[in-house]
């Protein structure tokens, strides 16, 4: 059998040496090829096959890696979102009887839903908790949140959509405080993980009472174990009007203002942007039915009508009694004079401009 000099580099090939021994088990030198035109077509159709394996491989790999290019540049669309918020912040966040979260923020969001698309996963809870949470990277979005230095070093913001006053409440047998240095001596009692709590903590306000929310400061006021708190005015209003303690509180001049946010976490821009986004399409008109259903409405227009009334009753009755006087006075001046209706018709009707 003839055997032809190797000119093909694929001799070191496995699929190549196993096919040219299975052909010549008993001949195989490494620089000869072995079978003539038999072993060519057998070494020659394996190495074609192994080499069509391997550019088919490359190709599928390319496809798989554009489509993963193509994905990152074209991300798929936001289907869900997690929001954890404060659950004590009435009339903005707060629990009804059953235990389900009602006010302000949930209607927005629920309103943010139907433009985006959307669904918002609300969690409520104690505030502390929410922002540590919220840190650790366990939500997309915190609301109803303060900006301050800390926060901003892992969160991004809003823009505010609420102004929250925050007053000094105190007992009203209690006189003299006026502002934050007012306090010192003073035991006061605020909100853990409240931007409050680290402004009274900064200015060296001690002993200070932490409590988890809003309504627990307020009942341990109606319990006389707190005499003075700062707290958000919006809440605190609501639970002492709740628990019958409005007359025996009273408050200061701000001694600070808050905004809320919406936040994210550092860097998530384009969640940011969907966010904002959202919100601005819901609008003005919607965001103001929304306040006025959790507001309520004023009573001037009654109190108003009201005086209206007093005021037309009031008139009436002087003009009554006018009318009554200029007919005595009349009277009078006609018997002063002696005047008769018959001698002196002029003088009938007789009235005296005033």
């Amino acid at each position: 059998m003839t055997e032809t000099p190797l000119h093909v580099a694929v001799l070191d090939d496995a699929c190549v040496i196993k096919q040219a021994k299975k052909f010549y088990p008993q001949r195989f030198p490494s620089t000869t090829w072995p079978g003539g035109l038999g072993g060519w077509i057998a070494v020659t159709t394996c190495a074609v096959a192994k080499r069509g394996l391997q550019f088919m491989s490359g190709l599928v790999a390319g496809f798989l890696l554009a489509g993963m290019g193509a994905s990152g540049q074209q991300p798929a669309p936001l289907r869900k979102i997690s929001v954890v918020m404060d659950d004590n912040f009435p009339p903005y966040v707060f629990r009804d009887s059953a235990g389900g979260l009602q006010g302000i923020i949930i209607d927005q969001w629920r309103a943010w839903e139907k433009k985006t698309g959307v669904s918002a996963e609300i969690s409520g809870m104690d505030w502390g908790e929410a922002v540590s949470r919220m840190k650790a990277g366990e939500f997309d979005v915190i609301d109803s949140v303060f900006e301050t230095p800390e926060r901003a070093k892992y969160l991004d913001f809003s823009k505010s959509y609420a102004t929250i006053q925050v007053p000094i409440f105190f007992r009203a047998t209690i006189s003299g405080i006026t502002d934050v240095a007012s306090l010192r001596g003073f035991p006061v009692a605020a909100k853990t993980g409240d931007a409050t709590a680290l402004i009274l903590q900064d200015r060296g306000i001690s002993p200070l009472l932490l409590y988890n929310n809003y309504e627990a400061i307020i009942t341990a006021a109606r319990e006389r174990k707190v005499n003075v708190f700062v707290v958000d005015k919006p809440p605190a209003l609501y639970f002492l009007h709740k628990q019958g303690l409005e007359t025996e509180f009273r408050m200061s001049e701000p001694i600070t203002t808050g905004e809320f946010h919406r936040a994210v976490r550092k860097g998530n821009a384009s969640l940011l942007q969907v966010i904002e986004k959202g919100f601005a399409d819901v609008g003005r008109p919607e965001f103001a039915r929304i306040e006025k259903k959790w507001f309520g409405q004023t009573l001037g227009g009654a109190r108003y009508l009201r005086y209206l009334g007093y005021g037309v009753l009031g008139g009436g009755t002087l003009m009554v009694l006018l009318v009554g006087w200029n007919y005595g006075l009349c009277a009078s001046v006609k018997s002063s004079c002696g005047c008769t209706r018959g001698t002196v018709p002029q003088l009938s009707p007789c009235w005296i401009v005033i």
